[in-house]
């Protein structure tokens, strides 16, 4: 519960702040496979976390959550290409990523 509260106040400052969170520039991240994998073992909680990669572990949970509620529209489109580039390059880990943090709500409401 208060990692939950926590992470809404994270979500809800980067929101409140303006600043994005993601960028174009990621792309280059996700398409990194061993950057991409220290993120997954990361945010599945099976390997070290990073201080490069603690920036997007700490607001990328909310934004599955919430299908990136909190994101301005500019970085909801960012999340949209970057949710389906993950998908078509690393399947097995998207799924392990929607299994974590996709409720059963988010899943309704914006088909993840």
């Amino acid at each position: 519960m208060r990692s939950s509260m926590l992470l809404c106040a994270v979500a809800l400052w980067a929101f409140v702040s303006g600043d994005d969170v993601l960028s174009d520039e990621d792309e280059l991240l996700i398409e990194d496979e061993k950057w991409f994998q220290g993120f997954h073992d990361c945010l599945m909680k099976t390997g070290p976390c990073p201080e490069e990669i603690k920036k997007y572990t700490n607001i990328i949970p909310i934004y599955l959550k919430t299908a990136c509620g909190p994101c301005s529209p500019k970085e909801k489109e960012i999340f949209q290409k970057h949710k389906q580039l993950v998908a078509a390059i690393y399947p097995k880990m998207f799924a392990d990523l929607k299994a974590k943090f996709v409720t059963n709500t988010t899943k309704a409401t914006e088909n993840l």
